[in-house]
């Protein structure tokens, strides 16, 4: 066989190689499909799916611009197919009760208008199933969803096994006291963020 020859059968050879694989590739993508369904939908289509919620909680004083790093442990013996992550600022505070002259600790959920005068930060995701990161670079929380906005849809569902751990990073660059968001009653000492990673769990055996 010529030089010419052999290097014609090779290049058929490659060619019906990457045929093969783009036929798999189609093949595991659509299946991807029909499992995770679109954005904004639940798949509900596996015995013993359950909705799940896993949320974790961030405590930041009044003044504290340090980043925080916090974590959540998915469930052992099931597999997590998170959907969405929605977020709540909650603002707490001290104020004195009008009947008694005690203290009383007051708190309230921040609407997204107040979060751009009082509290505000960028957050990033990673998990380490698959030890990536959700996001390429840190995002505003205007884009975790909640409070008056629809919670941040995945465009496609993340998976997770159980014993994964979610990260999930805070740092704020806004973190004002303001005594006018109760009324001028009480003066904020500390935010509560919450950041919640939402979906539907399933056994082991029937996830994919």
């Amino acid at each position: 066989m010529s030089e010419e020859s052999a290097e014609i059968v090779e290049i058929a050879n490659e060619y019906r190689r990457l045929q093969r694989q783009l036929e798999s590739k189609t093949q595991q993508l659509s299946a991807l499909l029909e499992v995770n369904a679109e954005a904004g939908a639940f798949p509900t289509d596996f015995a013993g799916v359950q909705n799940r919620r896993y949320s974790i909680d961030f405590q930041f004083n009044v003044g504290d611009l340090q980043p925080q790093e916090r974590s959540v442990i998915i469930e052992g013996g099931t597999i997590f197919r998170c959907a969405y992550i929605e977020s709540f600022v909650r603002a707490v505070g001290t104020s004195d009760d009008p009947y008694s002259a005690s203290p009383i600790s007051v708190s309230a959920t921040l609407p997204w208008n107040q979060r751009l005068v009082t509290f505000d930060y960028m957050w990033r995701i990673r998990d380490t199933g698959t030890d990536r990161e959700w996001v390429d670079q840190p995002q505003p929380s205007l884009f975790g969803g909640g409070g008056y906005l629809g919670p941040l849809w995945l465009p496609r569902r993340n998976i997770l096994g159980g014993g994964s751990v979610i990260y999930a990073t805070i740092e704020p660059f806004l973190n004002n006291d303001t005594s006018e968001f109760f009324g001028g009653l009480a003066g904020v000492q500390q935010y509560i963020t919450q950041l919640s990673f939402v979906g539907h769990e399933v056994p082991d055996g029937s996830a994919l």
